[in-house]
């Protein structure tokens, strides 16, 4: 069974070069494995995505693809028929209908993700960045109305209770 290109690339069989390049580019730097510490996962995603670019980029080879996934849909849509032919017309056609839909759904959804995880990285990266900024700005130390008081009070009360000549206990020091 041929794995369906476009849907890994998220691109509709009539894209052109330049939609399949874009595509191909968006997805890399999404998938790529050094941004993700080589996790299993994207490595065999961003594999992937350079088997479907090597063969949707090349005319020739994409020929031949379009030619075996014709071939291939052929084969399914036939099988399919007479397992369709036993159930009622509304149940079939309701089948195909749901079928298509989450088909079509697949295939739009990819870049929509893509796009998704871009919006949120960005969202958390400039997050980060104002967070990093708040704790980077040196700490402004206010001297509050209420501790200059303080201090002034405590200022007054030592040269008052403590003053040589008319000081409360001026007398008693050496």
């Amino acid at each position: 069974m041929l794995k369906d290109y476009y849907e890994i690339l998220g691109v509709k069989p009539k894209a052109t070069d330049e939609e399949i390049r874009n595509a191909y580019k968006k997805l890399a730097k999404a998938f790529h494995p050094d941004k993700h510490q080589g996790d299993a996962f994207f490595s065999e995603k961003f594999k992937s995505l350079q088997e479907a670019y090597g063969v949707l980029s090349d005319a020739d080879k994409r020929r031949d693809y379009d030619t075996q996934l014709a071939a291939q849909l052929n084969a399914q849509t036939k099988a399919q028929q007479p397992a369709s032919a036993q159930h009622s017309a509304t149940q079939s056609s309701e089948g195909q209908a749901s079928a298509q839909s989450s088909q079509t759904h697949s295939v739009v959804d990819l870049p929509m993700l893509v796009e998704m995880y871009f919006q949120k990285r960005t969202a958390t990266i400039q997050a980060r960045k104002f967070y990093d900024g708040f704790l980077a700005t040196p700490k402004k130390h206010y001297i509050s109305w209420l501790k200059f008081i303080l201090v002034l009070v405590f200022l007054l009360l030592v040269i008052l209770l403590l003053h040589p000549s008319w000081g409360y206990f001026g007398g008693m020091l050496p």
